[in-house]
């Protein structure tokens, strides 16, 4: 590294060393608020993959909607995720997992990141207006086709928005959603 570096610079060849060589160079022990809107709403479920998790605030990702695509062509293997959209009124609601950055590894396994998805940096907001950056996982394929779910689909997905106490709005808008 050269003596001229900046202190940024320094840290990105730092960060990049520490991903190549698959070492931890440096332990990162506050917990990384995750953004969650599926079935990973569930206690239950993220709770055995995740064992250092704190439940956080609910909050909504705004100008985003949640939707379900075929990962398999056959209907068999579908999953949630969110997409932006240029509607003001769109919001996905979810709430925000603390979860302990060396959790992100076996997470992100169970998650199939990165052939199934990625995590990005969101701006979600709580209800008193405020904004948090958070990391959520987003589907990574954008050439899967879009399709209607299934109740199996939804019905974890709203017994976790019911048990994480989202709105009952956005609660009767995913009961919408399951076809009859």
């Amino acid at each position: 590294m050269a003596e001229s570096s900046s202190l940024n610079e320094v840290i990105a060849e730092l960060l990049e060393l520490e991903r190549q060589s698959g070492e931890t160079l440096f332990e990162e022990t506050t917990p990384v608020p995750l953004f969650v809107y599926d079935r990973l709403l569930n206690w239950d479920v993220i709770r055995q993959w995740v064992k250092q998790v704190e439940p956080g605030p609910m909050v909504y990702l705004p100008n985003h909607r949640l939707v379900f695509v075929d990962l398999d062509g056959r209907g068999e293997r579908r999953v949630a995720t969110v997409v932006r959209t240029n509607r003001p009124g769109d919001r996905v609601w979810g709430v925000i997992w603390q979860v302990h950055p060396e959790e992100f590894p076996r997470l992100e396994q169970k998650m199939k990141v990165p052939d199934r998805f990625y995590t990005a940096t969101r701006s979600v907001i709580d209800r008193g207006g405020r904004r948090k950056k958070v990391r959520v996982f987003i589907l990574a394929r954008r050439d899967l086709p879009l399709i209607e779910p299934r109740p199996d689909d939804l019905i974890p997905i709203v017994r976790g928005a019911h048990n994480r106490g989202l709105p009952q709005d956005y609660i009767r808008h995913l009961h919408h959603l399951i076809p009859d």
